[in-house]
């Protein structure tokens, strides 16, 4: 009996110790969330392990907004607009005004400069599908868009809202193009490049063609546009050799006869030599 008594007390202190313990880490924890500055220190360490430094940001924001503490960074005037829920937007105000930039935009309206979409097709994250629905339905309670065009918005925005969980637009900021590349500056230069290019073709065919035309008139030193005008040589006033002279002579005198002519002589001496024995 008095072993169990003397482990009561010390079972109770390990309790208590544990429970001080709890409550200290709750504490420390609670002041850490209520921090202003407790969204760059969260980032900060997220970052530090390979996350995302703006996402992990907002995460701290939101839950600093979930549980009720958040609170802006010092010295900056907060969004006057009270959500549904009755609870202040905490926002950071624009400057010279009342409500954030949100608030300001979707309540009074704010000056957007001239672009090719239009506002409402604008969905480059959930919040601006959000938005997109909030403007459509606006717009059909106000009647300044009927209901077919509506309809046909809310199916884009359906699908919108299915590829959001799959689209990231700022995935590789390192990587991001910081300049607008000029398109049509760069099709002139390479236009202009291949025109070089065909003029340097050109000149070296020229080039090809005139160094042909000299090497073929130094190899015949009379080209045929010479000789047309002079009178071609017989084949007797061509310098042949002593061998070839006579046959070429006798063919000249005596063309050779044609077939049969010699069988129709050989007849007629026949004829002759028997009219003279008679």
């Amino acid at each position: 009996m008095p072993a169990k008594s003397s482990t009561k007390p010390k079972q109770a202190a390990i309790d208590g110790s544990a429970a001080s313990g709890a409550q200290v880490r709750a504490l420390i924890r609670k002041q850490l969330i209520e921090n202003p500055d407790f969204p760059k220190l969260y980032a900060q360490v997220l970052e530090s392990e390979g996350y995302n430094y703006d996402q992990a940001k907002d995460l701290a924001i939101q839950l600093q907004k979930k549980l009720g503490v958040y609170k802006p960074e010092r010295g900056v005037k907060t969004c006057a607009h009270i959500m549904v829920t009755g609870v202040p937007c905490q926002s950071p105000a624009l400057r010279d005004e009342q409500f954030c930039y949100f608030h300001q935009r979707m309540l009074e309206g704010v000056s957007l400069p001239c672009r090719r979409l239009n506002h409402i097709a604008l969905l480059e994250s959930e919040e601006a599908i959000q938005v997109s629905i909030m403007e459509v339905v606006n717009g059909l309670m106000s009647g300044s868009i009927d209901l077919r065009r509506g309809e046909l918005i809310l199916r884009a925005l359906s699908i919108a809202v299915r590829n959001s969980r799959r689209v990231r637009f700022n995935i590789s900021r390192d990587q991001m193009v910081t300049e607008v590349p000029h398109y049509e500056a760069e099709a002139e230069a390479r236009d202009h490049a291949r025109e070089e290019v065909r003029a340097e073709i050109a000149r070296m065919r020229t080039e090809a063609a005139q160094q042909s035309a000299e090497k073929a008139a130094g190899g015949n030193p009379h080209p045929p546009a010479e000789r047309a005008g002079q009178p071609e040589q017989s084949s007797a006033a061509q310098p042949t050799s002593p061998q070839k002279r006579p046959q070429q002579a006798a063919d000249v005198t005596k063309p050779k006869p044609a077939v049969g002519v010699k069988d129709i002589s050989a007849a007629s001496d026949r004829k002759t030599a028997a009219r003279v024995g008679s």
